[in-house]
């Protein structure tokens, strides 16, 4: 089961600098992430720093929920992005 969360973000004026860098590393982590997900659907297999892209996508996520940062991500705990984590990223 492939599982990818896409999630909208936005940054509070008290703190913007270091949300908006926060944002920026987790939408670079999706979009490597989301590039693993598109190979393995072309080639049926896996590049060889997929598990590597997909712990990164998931701190990444685990960073920015964390944060103070608004997000949209409220709905999941970090206890389900770490659930997340264990089922895609054992590659």
């Amino acid at each position: 089961m492939l599982i990818i969360l896409f999630a909208f973000w936005s940054c509070e004026d008290e703190n913007s600098s270091g949300c908006n860098e926060i944002i920026s590393n987790t939408d670079e982590a999706l979009s490597l992430w989301s590039g693993v997900l598109d190979y393995n659907m072309a080639n049926d297999e896996y590049p060889d720093d997929a598990e590597e892209i997909c712990n990164a996508y998931y701190d990444a996520l685990i960073l920015l929920k964390k944060s103070n940062c608004t997000t949209d991500l409220e709905y999941l705990s970090l206890a389900t992005i770490e659930d997340l984590r264990l089922d895609q990223c054992d590659i």
